[in-house]
């Protein structure tokens, strides 16, 4: 991988677990974090972290998969990126192209361990942030991080 390729990976994956985050935070300030959507995490009581902390255990299986197998299948290339006032933006077409693939990759269906069930990674995200939101509010013991491999 060369330099220019290099920069363009990082480029997506930055994208990727940027916008993955946002809508995880959606999800788990949705599920009953508290009324204020403040919750505690990493010591302390920061709404911006709930995000974080679902975003970890989500990348490996949706965002990163889906972005190796988007720059694998060159479905994106390095023209689909610009740079401007020192960072890379998508272009508005490769963003609509990504976001479309992202929410394609959420209905996968999977078996969730705990519920031993087959959901889609969507709901799996829903049930996982319906969980840690009743972690921090006591309703849970521990929190269960979904492993699937």
């Amino acid at each position: 991988m060369n330099c220019r390729q290099t920069q363009f990976a990082a480029s997506i994956g930055v994208f990727a677990a940027g916008w993955g985050a946002q809508r995880y935070r959606e999800r788990a300030l949705s599920a009953g974090s508290g009324s204020d959507g403040r919750s505690v995490s990493h010591g302390r009581l920061r709404a911006s972290f709930i995000g974080v902390d679902l975003e970890e255990e989500f990348r490996p299986i949706i965002v990163d998969l889906l972005v190796l197998r988007l720059l694998r299948q060159q479905l994106l290339t390095p023209g689909d990126f610009s740079a401007q006032a020192g960072r890379c933006t998508l272009s508005d077409d490769a963003r609509r192209f990504f976001i479309a693939q992202y929410e394609e990759r959420l209905t996968v269906q999977v078996r969730h361990p705990a519920w031993q069930q087959q959901l889609t990674y969507r709901q799996c995200l829903q049930r996982q942030a319906e969980h840690l939101a009743r972690c921090i509010l006591g309703r849970d013991a521990a929190y269960t991080p979904l492993l699937i491999g």
